[in-house]
């Protein structure tokens, strides 16, 4: 086994410092807590300081800072549970705008915009924060007002003006904006009980930067002229002005900075993002604390710049060649975005023979790209050297092992295709303890610990589903040690929460995004590990109007006719068939004369979903999902039906590549004439007509796709481009968003209609849906499922 790197040697020297910084706060009242920090409204910087300290402060958490360490320790004082809350939230929103705001004078500065516009976007920010005591942003709505202001200030004066655009460049900031922050080693203390018992979580962060990125960076901040690297002078203007800004902070600060996890969209910085060691310590009542568990997470270890240079092969060196990797990625290629980072990733990783252990999470994504041959390898390894032990072993590491061992079988006969998150959850944070009984712990007497590698969990930002895998972890092994329930308390404590929205985190988006998952066990949102406020990462914003005809769209809703999107298939004489689901021609024609149908799930009183045989056919066409081996009572296997957003989501996303794969071309709508009557959209009178915009789709040179759009962005689509349709027996895709829930899907199939319909589409776009279902000839007796055509009215 080789030799660790430099980062991790460097992250034990830090632990031991820390260490010692935790035992004063135990045993010395005398330790001084943070003071409250200055509430300057002059100085945004001293706000945000203010703001993370007063977050804490209202869930009843003490802090204490070591400045020499750079290491922050948050102290529960009681057991009090804190869930989702106006007043504790709103802090966090406050926190966000005002990072937002942070981020707009960077965009004011690079575009060389006059004071005045900087003043009274500060004045915005002064309105916000004059009352500590009650802050007026509330919820993301709140937010989204405020920030609609900004941009409103900006748009009048800047050359672009586009507000998607000013918006999306301000966003590019957020995190140059934050990087200035403190960047703490996070400590949390939580009593277990009322005995003495504390639960201890503590990240060290991880030096992201290999030595050649180093120096790079430093020459990017420094304004001589010296060698700038290809992957900067690649980037655009403004993209280069923000990585400058973000090099000068982390040159100019005295110790470790956590690389944000949005660099790796924005490119602007290459290195390992937020990164930690994050190791478990328990407490006996006059013992000294204990470590039960070490482990290591991230972002995903790739970069790829703009001029196609990879530093996962430098990256992956700087960690040394004593890791393994356990990607919650896919490595399934129907998910483009995520399988070329695997597929970097892996190829890094076998240039330096670093083992990949793939346990990917998010459904869909897993399907067929689960790979454990590693963790087999170790299991196996750990299986021979017990029988040769003459000694006794901790039966409670014994049984951790025996769960791995469980788990693998059945992994092994489910041939790795049939996959479960929770499954996928459990094999991550177990082998993780398994490695640290070897290396540190009860099984260390077997001497395989130098054998063994370190695992590495990461997802895409190394926040939520890596999150999740270390809050299950960290929890299993106080469990396994105070033989006792912890779930509650570790949650409690809020530490995953707070990692999410500091050091490589998106400023004070806490918590954990709760769709990230189905599996993810509805108690475990409910009590708090996951926040609304995690979605801050991409502010959205509501732009006002000083026209009294457009106040009320002074928000885009989600259904707004320029996000109406039509794909037409190219013309076939029979279905195709997509790679990797081979099907007999029968079978295909019999598939498709199933959808003559509407498909309405249908809601047992156990919250379930059942849908229909032809909806989860077409999921199967799409690769989706696995369903029940009886044909007579098909459902969504494992659990997700719970979640029919999550799976409304996922479900776009698999037609979006279902439409590529198979040569569907998008098509741009034009604005058309209202040369049509109202009684052609099932309109009921001209006036209704008037209200409308109408746009129209070119299908074909000769078949053109006509819908009007009203104010409250519903659809009705022209009863003779429909006949058309129907006539020449066109195959298409319609994607019309829902105001209050997911997108709704029209698919016309050799003509022949097919709605999918969802429970979460609360209020439904498609207004002429009766009327559809009337012209395209629907029988009763033509339906698995029969049901009311009235039921459809809006």
């Amino acid at each position: 086994m080789a030799k660790q790197g430099n980062i991790i040697e460097k992250a034990e020297k830090e632990l031991e410092v820390i260490k010692n910084h935790i035992k004063e706060v135990l045993g010395n009242d005398k330790v001084i807590l943070e003071p409250t920090p200055t509430y300057n409204t002059a100085n945004l910087d001293e706000i945000v300081k203010y703001l993370y300290y007063q977050y804490d402060q209202e869930q009843g958490i003490d802090r204490y800072v070591d400045q020499k360490s750079q290491s922050l320790i948050r102290k529960k004082t009681d057991h009090r549970i804190v869930k989702q809350d106006d007043k504790i939230d709103s802090i966090a929103w406050t926190g966000q705008f005002i990072n937002y705001a942070r981020a707009s004078l960077l965009y004011l500065e690079y575009n060389k915009i006059d004071q005045g516009t900087k003043s009274k976007v500060l004045s915005l920010v002064h309105e916000v924060i004059k009352d500590n005591k009650n802050y007026p942003i509330k919820n993301q709505k709140d937010l989204s007002k405020k920030i609609g202001e900004i941009l409103n200030i900006i748009q009048e004066v800047a050359q672009e003006k586009d507000i998607k655009k000013i918006n999306k460049s301000i966003k590019k900031a957020l995190d140059i904006a934050s990087l200035g922050d403190e960047h703490y080693h996070c400590t949390t203390i939580t009593p277990i009980d009322n005995k003495g018992n504390i639960a201890i979580q503590t990240d060290i962060k991880l030096d992201g930067l290999t030595e050649e990125l180093k120096e790079q960076i430093s020459n990017i901040a420094s304004d001589k002229r010296k060698p700038l690297p290809a992957w900067f002078l690649n980037l655009e203007s403004y993209d280069q002005f923000l990585a400058k800004q973000a090099a000068k902070q982390v040159v100019d600060s005295k110790f470790t900075k956590v690389i944000p996890t949005q660099f790796l969209a924005s490119k602007l910085m290459p290195g390992l993002r937020n990164a930690y060691m994050e190791v478990c310590f328990a407490k006996e009542k006059d013992k000294e604390p204990i470590e039960i568990l070490r482990s290591f997470r991230s972002g995903v270890p790739v970069i790829k710049d703009q001029a196609k240079n990879d530093y996962t092969v430098d990256i992956l060196e700087s960690l040394g060649g004593g890791f393994s990797l356990n990607p919650l990625i896919t490595s399934n290629s129907y998910f483009p975005s995520e399988y070329s980072l695997f597929s970097s990733l892996k190829k890094g990783a076998d240039n330096k023979k670093i083992e990949v252990n793939t346990t990917p999470v998010n459904l869909a994504r897993a399907i067929q790209s689960r790979d454990l041959s590693n963790y087999q390898e170790i299991v196996d390894k750990v299986g021979k050297a017990i029988k040769e032990y003459k000694g006794s072993l901790d039966k409670k590491s014994i049984k951790n092992l025996e769960d791995c061992e469980k788990s693998l079988t059945i992994f092994s006969l489910l041939a790795s295709k049939f996959l479960n998150d929770s499954d996928n959850y459990k094999i991550s944070s177990k082998m993780a303890q398994l490695v640290h009984d070897l290396k540190r712990g009860a099984l260390k007497d077997l001497k395989l610990g130098d054998e063994i590698p370190e695992i590495l969990t990461f997802c895409k930002s190394g926040k939520d589903r890596t999150g999740i895998v270390r809050f299950m972890g960290n929890k299993d092994a106080f469990n396994r040690y105070f033989d006792t329930e912890t779930t509650d308390i570790i949650i409690n404590s809020g530490h995953q929460q707070y990692l999410t929205g500091t050091n490589g985190g998106s400023a004070f988006c806490f918590g954990i995004k709760g769709e990230v998952n189905p599996s993810m066990p509805k108690a475990y949102r409910k009590k708090g590990l996951a926040r609304d406020t995690a979605y801050g990462n991409d502010p959205k914003y509501k732009a006002s109007t000083t026209s009294d005809e457009e106040s009320d769209k002074s928000i885009k809703p989600k259904s707004s006719p320029r996000e109406i999107e039509v794909k037409v298939a190219n013309f076939r004489s029979e279905p195709s068939k997509t790679r990797d689901a081979p099907r007999s021609d029968n079978k295909a024609k019999d598939f498709y004369k199933t959808t003559n149908q509407v498909l309405k799930p249908i809601i047992f009183d156990n919250n379930k979903v059942n849908y229909p045989i032809a909806l989860i056919e077409r999921l199967q066409e799409y690769h989706l999902y696995t369903t029940e081996n009886n044909p007579k009572k098909l459902s969504i296997k494992k659990e997700i039906t719970n979640d029919p957003k999550y799976f409304q989501k996922e479900l776009g996303k698999s037609l979006d590549n279902h439409h590529q794969e198979n040569n569907y071309r998008s098509i741009k709508p034009e604005v058309s004439s209202k040369e049509k009557t109202f009684d052609d959209y099932g309109l009921k009178n001209q006036a209704e007509l008037e209200e409308c915009k109408i746009k129209t789709f070119a299908l074909t040179d000769k078949v053109k796709l006509n819908m009007a759009i009203d104010q409250g962005g519903r659809v009705y689509l022209s009863k003779d481009s429909l006949e058309q349709i129907k006539r020449d027996k066109l195959t298409l895709s319609i994607k019309i968003p829902s105001k209050n829930g997911p997108a709704e899907y029209l698919e016309f199939i050799n003509g022949k209609l097919h709605i999918i319909d969802l429970p979460d589409v609360k209020e439904t776009r498609l207004a002429n849906k009766k009327g559809l279902n009337d012209l395209m000839g629907y029988k009763e007796n033509e339906k698995p499922h029969p049901h009311n055509h009235d039921s459809l009215r809006m």
